[in-house]
């Protein structure tokens, strides 16, 4: 979807106003972040582990969706407070109004319980309809530049519809029974989980915070720049690396669950697969940057052609991260090296961009970029070898790496799935 509908958006609003909605929608997503509070992985995993105890799951489907409608009340009060003070947010503050009530889809949205329970297809479903929806309404009623507040607003709408038929679906397929938690439950489901949440504040500080602090350094017009080419690494994302987290971490946490070297073995296939499937699609993006900005975003654009050749290279160590950190430290339950891990990268990541943003602008933040996956690679890659858990090895490299990339292999393999089909 983002193939169809991007071309059309960015040539009508331009590097500038496209800056403007994406800086909005970055400062929204702290708010999105507290309202999911890493239940995404932690909700997941106990699904996972526990998907034939449907009086569990229906206890923990409630817990964590009240949990959620607790934190939007209180982030909807402290978004006000800074709307109403900040100048640079008040100027602009029907768009971060339209923006913010697009999280109403995530308090509703229970993905979790369709990765815990291994039900992906319904989940992919869901998410197509919802783009689908979304990509007609905006070829429909935004037809000029004056009309960019429609952007947000159908993309927040139609988020939020998609949200409210996947809660109804899950409520019917599991038979989930009302359950009003207690306040207890609630405290109590908010401090298992704290570790992990405040490392996704980390991961954050990572992600949105570039393009937030980028929009405070620089201009709207940088923002522009940098997300547009972001976007293209987002639609990577969504082709490759989101499908494959979704499926992999329920599988790599049963793994680990039922022993270390069942987990180890799954991890080094997972490993070995992603790095294979990004490098190709990283050098695809390098050598052709300056045709794909052409033919995606037009020549006004142009001017981030450097910015896009940067982040080309993202998708490589972003599997890594997304193995090594999400994956790896999570389902072995090393919550507090996976929040060393993100505190360090979180760290470095506002200190360099502040400097090379100022510097740089948008090829600044996207040096930052890089440079912060590498120390998450490194840092992550670390703790799990203290874990006993290591990865790259003659192993690793001679039967699957090298096994993978043998075209026999690869010929092989989809010859027997054709002919098993």
């Amino acid at each position: 979807m983002p193939f169809f509908i991007v071309p059309y958006i960015v040539r009508i609003l331009g590097p500038e106003k496209y800056g403007n909605i994406n800086f909005a929608a970055n400062f929204i997503a702290y708010f999105t972040l507290i309202i999911n509070y890493s239940f995404d992985y932690t909700a997941t995993r106990e699904i996972s582990i526990n998907k034939d105890n449907y009086i569990f799951i229906s206890k923990l489907f409630w817990t964590v969706i009240i949990t959620k409608i607790f934190f939007f009340i209180l982030c909807s009060i402290i978004f006000w407070v800074l709307v109403s003070s900040i100048p640079l947010l008040r100027d602009n503050y029907l768009l971060f109004i339209i923006t913010y009530i697009g999280i109403v889809a995530n308090v509703l949205m229970p993905n979790w319980i369709f990765q815990g329970m291994e039900r992906f297809h319904i989940l992919v479903t869901f998410n197509i309809l919802g783009k689908i929806l979304m990509t007609v309404s905006i070829f429909l009623f935004f037809k000029f530049e004056s009309q960019f507040l429609l952007v947000p607003l159908l993309t927040s709408i139609t988020s939020i519809l998609s949200s409210l038929i996947s809660f109804i679906y899950a409520i019917q397929s599991w038979q989930i029974n009302i359950y009003l938690p207690k306040l207890k439950e609630i405290i109590h489901t908010a401090k298992v989980n704290a570790t992990i949440f405040v490392s996704s504040i980390m991961v954050n500080i990572n992600t949105a915070s570039t393009v937030v602090i980028l929009g405070f350094i620089a201009n709207n017009t940088a923002v522009g720049y940098y997300t547009a080419m972001l976007k293209i690494n987002s639609v990577i994302s969504g082709l490759v690396l989101v499908p494959f987290s979704l499926v992999a971490f329920p599988h790599l946490s049963k793994s680990f669950h039922h022993s270390q070297l069942l987990g180890v073995t799954t991890i080094k296939k997972m490993t070995a697969i992603m790095i294979i499937l990004t490098t190709l699609v990283s050098i695809v993006v390098f050598l052709f940057a300056k045709p794909i900005i052409l033919l995606i975003f037009g020549e006004k654009f142009i001017g981030a052609l450097v910015c896009l050749k940067i982040i080309s290279f993202l998708p490589i160590l972003s599997g890594c991260v997304n193995i090594f950190a999400f994956q790896g430290l999570i389902s072995l339950k090393l919550e507090k090296e996976f929040f060393l891990t993100m505190l360090v990268t979180a760290a470095v990541s506002v200190i360099l961009n502040s400097i090379l943003s100022y510097f740089y602008k948008q090829n600044g933040t996207a040096i930052t970029l890089i440079f912060t996956e590498i120390i998450a690679i490194i840092v992550a890659y670390r703790f799990l070898l203290l874990n006993g858990v290591r990865i790259i090895d003659k192993q690793f490299i001679n039967l699957y790496l090298l096994k993978y990339l043998n075209p026999s292999y690869v010929f092989n393999f989809l010859i027997s799935k054709n002919e098993n089909t």
